[in-house]
């Protein structure tokens, strides 16, 4: 369902459309889809009481860690900006990440500035 459709209707379901009779959030529906706005919004995550993502909700990537910022990197080389080769990646440097400065070649992957190199464990990816 498109956007503005989602949009429509919901404004066409709190009233604010006087071109439409009002309506509940729970009438409104997809006509493509025969989906409800419940129905759509089933299984997406809610927002606690300060408006924030509760930390239950978010991938466990993210709340056992996540990624851990090292800086930049030279892909030609492979060497961080002091000099430094990057680590293998291994399980103690799980989620590390560097930002490529200098566009180059590094394990076999073509970095452009800007691009991301993260640890996987195993693997950079």
């Amino acid at each position: 369902m498109a956007i503005h459709n989602i949009l429509m209707k919901i404004r066409t379901a709190i009233g604010y459309d006087t071109l439409f009779p009002k309506t509940t959030l729970d009438q409104v529906y997809d006509p493509e889809t025969g989906k409800s706005v419940d129905e759509f919004l089933a299984g997406k995550a809610d927002l606690d009481d300060d408006g924030k993502l509760p930390m239950n909700q978010l991938p466990s990537e993210v709340s056992s860690g996540g990624l851990a910022y090292q800086g930049t990197f030279n892909a030609s080389t492979g060497q961080d900006s002091g000099g430094v080769a990057l680590p293998t990646p291994s399980a103690a440097n799980k989620g590390w990440y560097w930002v490529c400065n200098t566009a180059g070649t590094f394990q076999s992957v073509v970095y452009n500035p800007k691009d991301w190199a993260v640890s996987h464990g195993d693997r950079w990816d």
